[in-house]
């Protein structure tokens, strides 16, 4: 075949694309034309299985193809092969008016990747429908580039065995990490597949293997498990190895592997997961080369349309051109506004079933005329009608009311600027993220707070994991309260159990630990088992993206020493946020919410009595002061005295009922002076 003079692409719709081709010289009309079409994430639009009509006119190639998916505004790559060699790549850019730029035509050579794909795949139809089958899953780009560099051994193999050579095995264990584990059993078995197709695939749950193993000897049954060779072992919930029974099913393991054997693990789970694994068993880490550790990210804008296309087809559905273009849009709009959460695989699963199909379902099973034969294009065909945008939705809402409730409270202007800063940050993040755009951001959120009792860091504490839950950072956003007590055992090996256990209850919230000063008693006390405590946090203080926000809190110059106390342990936290007390009209403030919140009210002379309370309560506080803990005690006993005062008089006016007098804040201030070591006992306001 000569060489190629020029190209020329255009899309009559958004499923059919024209090349025509011209070269140097006449074409053999005997030779066999085909075209295969893929985006930058490997995502395969064309291939030989869709209809492609082919022209062969002297020196000039037309092929016309039908795209399994709309193609929307992307960069896109096309292999034009002959007689089923790959002799040029195509690559263009599509623009949202279906415009082409950025027309580029490389002729391939034999030691090109692309030449290796279409060769290996066309050559055996079992290759080309397990890669077909990989290519329709959306969000796994590097699974299905680490797919492609393997073909390059299988070559490379191939030749050595027409020498009567032994196969030159790479390295066949992986890891993968993904927040949506779950969803990767399908592509990963066709992962496998490819590697090497006269191995089998075993899908392991390793919490299952465990269990069934603590009832007789581990060790047995993990040979039962994984006593084949020239195997592929799919390992799921890889967590269970880290602790307990699943230390000695690691080593098992451990011992099976070989960097070029003829057995191959494939372990999956989260980031955290992988790193935890890397730091508690870094033989095994070692037995895995470092282009096999897969890390999927959460899927753009484009990816995610792609998916829902794919999950569509897969049940013989599809979208309409209107559907698609809302769809688009909103998803955009959504992204640019910085409301779009984090576009996952379980997301597009839920969205898919739930935010289209349900819809569709009941709207088309209440139209009679879909019994009609010229009206069977409605059963299949999705509208704008049936998009569900209520699961996106309420996310966004989800961000704007914990930041419209952080910034309610009272004072803690630093504390709230910090707070934004981070939403913003993480949106930010995500933004370029869900546009195709990676950059380098903050990958975990620990922080130090500081400040006296009763600032509010336990309250900010749960508003940053109701926070960071809505942005798509913690997959629950609760909090887990610890301290020194309910952690540090008394005897060895309780410390890391207690640990182990916390550990387990904060995945995906943030754990807050009080007091965190107590755990370090002073910098030579290595017997101290509160130390045990701050070497178990490091491990998850030293994961990116790990699930959790730890948030380590108590008064400033205790937390400063504790800090200083392991040299390791300040600079794993991102964010140090100091809590300043109140001032007196900030207490007075947050006493007339608690009060108003009660339905009460305060009398004139009751708010200046009041304001004078809390006046000679700051100049006569200590460090002991609880600021809001105090203000709050001393309203609900002002409240108290006031149900006294009415139940007594037997006056049951209105206004009477709901209002505070000077006189309850004064009895209720006595009270609460008594035996209080952060002001005086005075009676009276002179």
């Amino acid at each position: 075949m000569t060489d190629i003079v020029s190209v020329r692409v255009v899309l009559s719709d958004s499923f059919h694309v024209y090349y025509d081709i011209t070269f140097a010289s006449h074409l053999n009309r005997g030779d066999k034309y085909s075209i295969s079409n893929y985006d930058h994430t490997l995502m395969c639009y064309v291939n030989d299985f869709q209809p492609q009509r082919i022209g062969i006119k002297r020196n000039r190639l037309l092929i016309r193809c039908e795209s399994r998916y709309a193609m929307l505004s992307n960069d896109y790559f096309a292999i034009l092969t002959c007689n089923d060699r790959a002799v040029a790549k195509i690559s263009y850019n599509l623009s949202a008016d279906d415009s082409v730029s950025n027309l580029t035509t490389t002729t391939l050579t034999h030691a090109m990747m692309e030449s290796i794909v279409v060769e290996q795949l066309s050559r055996k139809e079992f290759y080309q429908l397990e890669w077909d089958k990989l290519g329709d899953y959306p969000g796994i780009t590097p699974i299905k580039q680490r797919a492609i560099e393997l073909f390059r051994w299988k070559m490379f193999n191939e030749r050595r065995y027409i020498m009567n050579l032994k196969d030159v095995r790479p390295c066949l264990n992986f890891t993968v990490s993904s927040d949506d584990a779950q969803y990767l059993t399908n592509p990963l078995q066709n992962f496998a597949k490819i590697v090497d197709m006269t191995w089998n695939v075993s899908d392991d749950d390793l919490s299952s293997v465990i269990e069934e193993g603590n009832g007789s000897n581990l060790f047995q049954t993990a040979d039962k498990y994984f006593e084949s060779n020239q195997t592929f072992y799919i390992l799921h919930h890889i967590g269970s190895l880290l602790w307990g029974a699943g230390a000695s099913l690691a080593k098992m393991i451990e011992s099976r592997m070989k960097v070029n054997g003829d057995i191959g693990f494939i372990f999956v789970g989260t980031k955290a997961e992988i790193t935890l694994l890397g730091e508690k068993y870094p033989t095994l880490i070692a037995k895995i080369d470092e282009q096999n550790h897969l890390e999927l990210q959460p899927m753009n804008v484009k990816e995610f349309l792609l998916g829902v296309q794919c999950e569509l087809r897969k049940m013989d559905l599809r979208l309409s051109s209107d559907a698609l273009n809302e769809l688009n849009i909103g998803l955009l709009l959504r992204s640019l506004q910085n409301t779009l959460p984090k576009l996952s695989l379980s997301m597009l699963s839920r969205f898919v079933t739930k935010g289209l199909a349900e819809r569709f379902v009941k709207r088309v099973a209440n139209t009679d005329s879909v019994v009609e034969p010229q009206s069977a294009m409605q059963l299949q065909m999705i509208d704008s009608r049936d998009i569900d945008w209520s699961m996106f939705e309420t996310a966004s809402l989800s961000v704007d009311d914990v930041m419209h409730s952080l910034s309610s409270m009272v004072g803690l202007t630093s504390v709230k600027k910090v707070v934004a800063d981070m939403a913003s940050l993480e949106r930010y993040a995500r933004l370029c993220q869900q546009q195709g755009i990676n950059i380098s951001c903050v990958s975990n959120h620990h922080m130090i707070f500081t400040g006296n009792p009763g600032t509010g860091k336990t309250t900010v504490a749960k508003k940053i994991g109701q926070l960071f839950h809505s942005l798509g950072v913690l997959s629950k956003g609760d909090v887990i309260t610890a301290e020194r007590g309910t952690i540090v055992g008394r005897y060895l090996g309780d410390t890391e159990n207690n640990m182990q256990n916390l550990f387990a209850q904060a995945k995906g919230n943030v754990l807050f630990i009080d007091e965190a000063y107590s755990l370090n008693t002073g910098a030579g006390d290595k017997a101290d088992f509160g130390n045990r405590v701050i070497e178990c946090l490091l491990t998850v203080l030293a994961q990116p993206n790990p699930d959790m926000i730890i948030i380590m809190a108590g008064y400033q110059n205790e937390m400063d020493k504790m800090l200083d106390s392991n040299p390791g342990l300040r600079g794993r936290f991102t964010h140090y946020l100091h809590f300043e007390d109140y001032c007196s009209e900030e207490l007075q403030e947050i006493a007339q919410m608690r009060i108003a919140s009660r339905g009460l009210k305060l009398s004139l002379s009751a708010n200046e009595t009041l304001a004078d309370a809390i006046g000679k309560t700051l100049r006569d506080k200590t460090n002991g002061f609880a600021n809001a803990r105090w203000v709050e005690q001393f309203a609900d006993k002002a409240i108290c005295h006031t149900a006294n005062r009415v139940l007594a008089s037997h006056l049951f006016t209105q206004d009477y009922l709901v209002t505070i007098t000077s006189e309850d804040i004064e009895a209720a201030y006595n009270e609460l002076t008594i035996g209080n070591n952060y002001a005086k006992p005075k009676i009276g306001f002179a």
